[in-house]
């Protein structure tokens, strides 16, 4: 491969609905991924919502929070507040999707 068309990523923004410490495979995958990415020396990053996911309640730990941050792993970890909603095919679950894109 020709190394002046390789292009390297330094910075990396992960945007996700779900994140740790949410259970599933999704959030389980995206956590190690950044954690593996950053031990490779690239820059990530994440914005997320609330952790809310799978009852449709935001955790205790993070209720009455419009904004946070942390460090997971050694990544940013930055949440941002949505509408949690469980359930299929309700209204309720499509403003959690419209809040957390900000629409």
């Amino acid at each position: 491969m020709d190394n002046e068309k390789t292009r390297r990523f330094d910075e990396i923004l992960v945007l996700t609905q779900y994140y740790w410490p949410e259970p599933g495979a999704p959030q389980i995958r995206l956590r190690n991924l950044a954690r593996e990415l950053r031990h490779l020396g690239i820059k990530v990053r994440v914005l997320t919502g609330m952790p809310n996911y799978p009852l449709g309640r935001i955790f205790e730990a993070y209720r009455g929070q419009w904004h946070s941050r942390e460090m997971v792993d050694d990544v940013p970890v930055e949440r941002v507040w949505l509408y949690a909603a469980a359930g299929r095919g309700s209204v309720k679950r499509i403003l959690n999707y419209l809040s957390f894109t900000g629409v």
